[in-house]
């Protein structure tokens, strides 16, 4: 080949070197991933190509998991929910291999920096334009409201912000509940009856984090997020503050936590198992609280209010144990800690005990919040129109009712007159358009009206 050829290929060769460099892949790279749930290819972006090998770990090792024993595990993904005991039996075994077993499964902080990078922007530009519609629409309600409608209810104006409070979480709770129901049951998914098939192929790979979300979990996970940002906020600033707000806002920070990490793991089918087993019971508690509120009006009873809420409140406790206390540890709990082992054991098995801690601690929470819903139900067998046993008793409301008043009168009579009785002997004379009689009798001031 003459000398000028050469030069030409060589010079050639140099100027595409760079694009070479960055854009060419060797022949064993893949340029796609598969995604088994929706079944579709989905490129992988060079990010991905460059952060994600790190973090692929390599297969089981066949002398201590053989594949015959793998393959017989996959097998108990579809076993049938099971009792107390072989729950607890289950996930110390998971717990003991995952969890407490560092040599195997290193904790590794360049795990959580990959997956803050895989945090996208839109999304998170999505949930903020959701909870501040959120919050600019109910500030605007609740001066409506107050403005039109306290004077017509006869109520206060703590109690009619009570009453839209708890009417505004009830819809919300509601259109979430109805939504989640929509994804996990009527989509024809499984998740529910068997929780234990849900990490099925979720194993780290190069370009996971470039699989999408689903649409219908896409905008699920949006409303959550932007919803419960907004209860977060609403906590702190607008509503009023309870003896379990601290404690409510602890349970919103861990479920804005858990739900923005399940969305960038693609953890969306047992995120949305998660909300699909909370959201209803709250819908019963709102409306139960309104009929509460609205169960004193005009300083009357209303017997429908009190009856209404009794009701909603007997739904709420009944859905709190089954959903919470039953199906949760025995759904969501199992599935992410037996249904990990089944799927994952001898693979790998990232983030599994930040996701567990907190699921646990939800629980713990589930099981501590019982003991108000417990004490308000003894209080209702003993008085049906006992109120919210959260509220403060000095933030229960002044209301004028002929019990409350006549309560109030006998008190400051009482007091009047042990204020008389400690004081020395006055002449006859006249307080608060009543005379007073000088002369004791037994021990006690004998009181006449003036004519």
């Amino acid at each position: 080949m003459p000398s000028f050829l050469v030069r030409r290929v060589e010079l050639v060769y140099l100027l595409f070197l760079p694009v070479f460099s960055f854009a060419g892949l060797p022949p064993h790279e893949p340029t796609t991933i598969y995604d088994p749930e929706t079944g579709k290819n989905f490129p992988i972006s060079e990010l991905s190509l460059r952060e994600d090998p790190p973090f692929v770990l390599s297969p089981p090792d066949p002398k201590e998991f053989p594949p015959d024993f793998l393959e017989s595990l996959l097998v108990h993904c579809d076993d049938p929910t099971p009792g107390v005991l072989e729950f607890l039996q289950k996930v110390w075994i998971s717990f003991r291999e995952f969890g407490f077993n560092w040599t195997r499964y290193p904790v590794s902080f360049g795990v959580l920096r990959r997956i803050l990078m895989a945090v996208q922007l839109k999304q998170l530009l999505h949930t903020f334009v959701v909870a501040f519609s959120l919050t600019v629409t109910r500030l605007l309600l609740q001066k409506i409201f107050l403005n039109n409608y306290s004077t017509r209810l006869g109520l206060s104006v703590r109690n009619t912000q009570r009453v839209l409070e708890s009417s505004w979480k009830a819809f919300w709770f509601l259109i979430l509940w109805l939504c989640t129901f929509h994804t996990v049951i009527l989509s024809g998914r499984t998740d529910f009856t068997y929780p234990l098939r849900i990490f099925k192929g979720v194993q780290m790979r190069v370009g996971y984090f470039d699989i999408p979300t689903p649409p219908d979990y896409y905008r699920l996970y949006i409303l959550q997020l932007g919803f419960y940002l907004h209860s977060f906020w609403s906590v702190l600033f607008v509503d009023e503050w309870r003896k379990d707000s601290a404690v409510l806002t602890v349970h919103h920070c861990m479920t804005l936590l858990l739900l923005q990490f399940s969305l960038v793991l693609r953890l969306h089918r047992i995120g949305a198992l998660v909300v699909f087993l909370h959201d209803l019971n709250d819908v019963f508690l709102e409306v139960a609280k309104v009929n509460v509120y609205l169960g004193k009006r005009h300083g009357r009873t209303h017997t429908l209010n009190v009856r209404l809420s009794n009701i909603f409140f007997a739904l709420f406790a009944v859905t709190w144990i089954v959903m919470r206390l039953y199906w949760f540890p025995l759904k969501v709990l199992y599935a992410t800690s037996w249904g990990l082992y089944l799927t994952n054991v001898g693979r790998e098995c990232r983030s599994f005990l930040f996701f567990n801690t907190m699921l646990w601690a939800l629980f713990l929470m589930h099981i501590y919040w019982f003991r108000f819903i417990a004490i308000m139900a003894v209080r209702l067998i003993l008085c049906p129109s006992a109120g919210d046993v959260r509220e403060d008793e000095s933030d229960v409301d002044r209301e004028a009712s002929p019990d409350r008043m006549e309560r109030e009168k006998t008190k400051a009579l009482t007091d009047h007159k042990r204020t008389l009785q400690a004081s020395p002997m006055k002449p006859p004379g006249e307080c608060n358009g009543v005379l007073i009689k000088s002369s004791l009798s037994n021990g006690t001031v004998t009181y006449h009206k003036r004519k």
